[in-house]
């Protein structure tokens, strides 16, 4: 890889023509609580508008299922359980994620 440097707060990486950044930020929950967010991004051109979202599961995400929420199960039984997927190309999200 090449370009590994810090800025700042955030961490960017350049391969290729993609540059992915990592960095975090925190979100005040009122008074003196906060919670840091960790994220990483890599901007890229999608000219067929394929979009996923990943999110980790939780106490609502069986009550979504039974309403039909959408959740693709990826192959790997461990991230399965761990995550929610959302796709608009389920067969593309899954061959994205398929070497986990």
């Amino acid at each position: 890889m090449n370009g590994d440097f810090w800025q700042g707060s955030k961490v960017q990486v350049s391969v290729g023509a993609w540059t992915i950044t990592l960095d975090t930020y925190t979100v005040s929950m009122g008074g003196h609580s906060h919670i840091t967010y960790t994220r990483i991004r890599a901007p890229y051109l999608n000219p067929e508008g394929f979009r996923f979202t990943i999110y980790r599961e939780s106490l609502f995400s069986g009550l979504g299922k039974l309403f039909g929420m959408q959740d693709i199960e990826v192959g790997d039984p461990e991230f399965d359980r761990a995550f929610i997927v959302k796709g608009n190309d389920e067969s593309r999200v899954i061959h994205l994620l398929a070497d986990l």
